[in-house]
């Protein structure tokens, strides 16, 4: 996760070296073009559907284990032909290869650290691993200020070539290996990861995975069709949708992908390595503080006050790109806004849109439709993503920086607008009485 989240944050640094023609700066053997730019942060991102669909076939014919470290040994080799490569389609056709592993991976850690940990820490465990995806960023953000194209990539491959070496020695998943009938390896399995408990406790934990495998196996299987079928599982795609497309369309990606770029165009008082690591830092606090608010405050409250947070700080950053666009002698007295401005917005959108959509998908749906209904808002929000990673540098070129800007503070209003007569309120609520809460639904405006 360390090394993908750095593959985000990678065109931040990466593009303003990949359009310079200094030779010395640039590796290719010229400028790459805005619509490369477009291609190679969006392509990759609709290619790593492919991953995430598959992952969960995959998985179940290789393990947890093998699967993991096939996708990191991928990673890290189209990590080190990026660093050497002296074509823009090669390093176009790595981050595709590269996506397709991670986006894929991330659908299986999760799965890992669940079916690895006992129940008392499993929580904690799945909340550390959110932690790499901050830590990633910023671990780009400062040593692509640092270090040249080639130095700078093959840096972002360090984590990944010790997680190959490290997680060598781990084990298989005590669930999938009494799934696929090894019991011997599965009470090995569990002997190692618990080494504190003795031979009784490891029995009734064994006892309790086999137990837990047969109510799998009895479970009723809800499909596509089954799931179309029913009202308040198609609501509830619907509601979900909304502030989980938001999320990215509030200016999150654009944020983290061409964070350096931004800068650079803005002419900041303050270098870019400084001011893209300050926000790396801060994003890694928030999230951090966010913690302890989301569950102080109920859903809707929060994304309202998230998406108008984002909005504000967004119509102030477009206003610095408009007057430095017009040539304002008032830009030389706020050349601090963009870098307060985008900090700002990382707060804000730390407080609801952040953390939140991942929340009420799991909040809106019944247990038997979960898997599917969130795999289907995967997907369309990726379609989504790639129009938005597309056309970002296609519209910044030709409207202008402040444009972009602007566009971003409208979709936060309209998104608030949305949330505010859309989403029905689900913290505090089981699953069945959030089931109820879409079986009597009402647009707010029809309670007027």
């Amino acid at each position: 996760m360390l090394s993908g989240s750095a593959a985000l944050a990678w065109p931040s640094s990466a593009i303003t070296q990949l359009v310079s023609n200094d030779t010395d700066v640039n590796p290719l053997s010229k400028p790459i073009t805005t619509i490369d730019i477009s291609t190679m942060v969006s392509l990759p991102i609709l290619l790593g559907l492919l991953g995430c669909l598959s992952a969960p076939y995959v998985t179940g014919r290789l393990g947890r284990k093998r699967l993991l470290l096939f996708n990191g040994f991928v990673m890290f080799l189209t990590t080190v032909c990026m660093a050497f490569g002296r074509s823009i389609f090669l390093i176009i056709a790595c981050r595709c290869m590269f996506f397709v592993c991670f986006i894929g991976s991330l659908s299986i850690i999760p799965v890992y650290v669940t079916e690895m940990c006992e129940n008392h820490n499993r929580a904690k465990f799945c909340s550390l691993t959110a932690i790499f995806m901050p830590v990633g960023q910023l671990m780009s953000y400062l040593i692509g200020a640092n270090l040249s194209y080639k130095p700078f990539t093959l840096a972002s491959s360090v984590p990944l070539a010790v997680f190959l070496v490290l997680f060598g020695f781990t084990t298989e998943t005590p669930e999938y290996l009494l799934a696929i009938g090894r019991r011997s390896d599965c009470f090995k399995a569990l002997r190692k990861l618990r080494s504190n408990k003795d031979t009784k406790e490891i029995i009734f934990d064994f006892e309790q995975i086999e137990n837990n495998l047969k109510m799998k196996a009895s479970a009723k299987k809800t499909g596509l069709l089954a799931l179309l079928k029913d009202r308040n599982a198609r609501l509830g795609i619907v509601l979900a949708l909304i502030p989980s497309i938001l999320h990215h369309f509030c200016g999150d990606s654009a944020i983290s992908t061409f964070l350096g770029p931004i800068f650079q165009s803005a002419g900041t008082n303050i270098s870019i390595g400084l001011a893209t690591a300050i926000v790396g830092v801060v994003k890694i606090f928030s999230l951090g503080i966010s913690s302890f608010i989301v569950e102080r405050k109920g859903r809707v409250f929060l994304l309202l006050s998230s998406a108008l947070g984002c909005a504000l700080f967004f119509t102030l950053i477009g206003l610095y790109f408009y007057l430095k666009k017009m040539g304002s002698s008032i830009v030389n007295d706020i050349r601090w806004l963009p870098l307060v401005g985008v900090v700002g917005y990382v707060v804000a959108f730390s407080v609801g849109l952040g953390p939140l959509p991942n929340t009420i998908m799991g909040e809106l749906f019944s247990t038997d439709h979960r898997p599917i209904a969130v795999s289907i808002i995967i997907a369309v929000v990726t379609v989504f993503l790639f129009g938005l990673n597309f056309l970002f540098p296609l519209v910044t070129e030709y409207a202008g920086m402040h444009f972009s800007m602007w566009m971003f503070a409208f979709n936060s209003l309209f998104g608030a607008f949305c949330i505010y007569l859309f989403l029905p309120e689900t913290a505090g609520k089981s699953i069945s009485e959030n089931q109820n809460v879409l079986t009597n639904y009402r647009i707010k405006l029809k309670r007027w």
